[in-house]
């Protein structure tokens, strides 16, 4: 476990923007709030569907959180059709891709019929879907879902990143409460330092504030 944080930091160091922005993954919730949660998961992992409820929670509690979603099919071939239409439907239409997002993590199991049958219950016609499971942009953002999680060591799923900070494994709602107000505390001390940085750049030593009287001698002597 040692081993894999390390490997994450390092690669967070230099990556953070990749994580999050890359391939334009899916997103909920404010665009431009202060917590970015990035999550790592698959449509088929029961301890997926439980870190779904989590976050769905946090969301609705806290509006300042963001969360990007990159599925990663490592449980077989629903896995990866589940994956596929998801992403099929957020880029034909990113407001209903909440909704079958929620709907596919609470499946089990996850069917193509059962999937036909909730697109349309969602009046989302299946063959533009079907159309897009196999477009470069989706096998692609797959692909690069799984080359993030290889650089930053996943093992398994759940794994999220929080800010840059990388946690493995399923969280309960009051510990990643917690985390937030850390990242948050975190964030604050660091901004307050730099202020202060800023101001202590601003203002002149002591030294230099009042003139050297012999300096002074000497400069009213060239002024004459």
């Amino acid at each position: 476990m040692e081993d894999s944080n390390k490997q994450a930091a390092d690669y967070l160091l230099e990556n953070k923007a990749t994580i999050e922005d890359d391939g334009t993954p899916p997103m909920f919730g404010n665009k431009d709030g202060d917590i970015t949660i990035v999550v790592f998961y698959d449509y088929n992992c029961s301890f997926c569907k439980q870190a779904n409820e989590i976050t769905n929670e946090i969301l609705a509690s806290d509006q300042g959180v963001k969360i990007i979603f990159r599925p990663l099919p490592i449980l077989g071939g629903t896995s990866m059709y589940a994956t596929k239409i998801a992403l099929a439907v957020h880029k034909i239409s990113e407001d209903k891709f909440p909704l079958i997002h929620n709907e596919m993590m609470k499946m089990k199991p996850i069917t193509e019929e059962g999937v036909k049958a909730l697109l349309v219950a969602h009046d989302i016609d299946y063959k533009i879907v079907d159309n897009e499971l196999n477009s470069f942009s989706i096998k692609q953002l797959i692909a690069k879902n799984f080359d993030l999680a290889k650089s930053l060591g996943i093992k398994g799923a759940p794994s999220y990143v929080v800010n840059g900070i990388f946690i493995p494994g399923l969280i309960d709602k009051e510990r990643f409460t917690a985390i937030i107000g850390e990242v948050r505390q975190i964030a604050a001390q660091t901004q307050n330092t730099e202020k202060t940085g800023i101001n202590n750049d601003l203002t002149a030593p002591e030294d230099q504030k009042s003139e050297d009287p012999k300096q002074k001698e000497e400069s009213e002597k060239i002024a004459k």
